[in-house]
């Protein structure tokens, strides 16, 4: 299930205030400051344009078991809309399936050499359950985007 996404505040953010070459790890190093705690961390990264000084970046911190995606805001409506076509997928991927449960079917008789392998009303229910778990992580990917979506200051949305 994704994180909840925190209601606690505006996003934390860090200023590059300086960049060195660590030769150690042979890599350029980023310090940054987080101004709401006077907190000082180093970003390591091999590209020396990576981040600029006195610029301000959003720190997006996660559970282990998580990976923060960066999407641009011009592309954050694109990527809703797309897991919107999703779910309306998966939907009629379970109207199909429950559909098929329930349509009688006389024993099919196999051809020489054939299997039949068309699923029973069993089978069919437990694929419409698995298009249902699917849509559930959809709908839960939906919403938690939709609530952590960037919005524009006249955007009313």
């Amino acid at each position: 299930m994704p994180p909840t996404p925190s209601a606690s505040g505006p996003p934390t953010t860090a200023e590059c205030r300086a960049t060195y070459f660590e030769t150690l790890h042979n890599q350029h190093a980023f310090v940054f400051r987080v101004p709401l705690s006077a907190t000082r961390f180093t970003v390591y990264s091999a590209r020396p344009d990576r981040y600029e000084i006195g610029q301000t970046y959003t720190l997006t911190l996660t559970d282990a078991d998580t990976v923060p995606v960066t999407v641009p805001a011009d592309e954050w409506d694109f990527l809703i809309g797309c897991l919107h076509n999703a779910a309306h997928r998966w939907r009629d991927a379970i109207t199909d399936a429950e559909a098929a449960a329930a349509r009688p079917r006389p024993e099919p008789a196999a051809l020489p050499g054939f299997v039949n392998a068309e699923p029973t009303p069993a089978g069919y229910r437990l694929i419409g359950e698995r298009f249902r778990d699917e849509l559930v992580r959809v709908e839960q990917l939906i919403t938690t985007l939709s609530a952590v979506r960037p919005r524009d200051e006249d955007d009313d949305r």
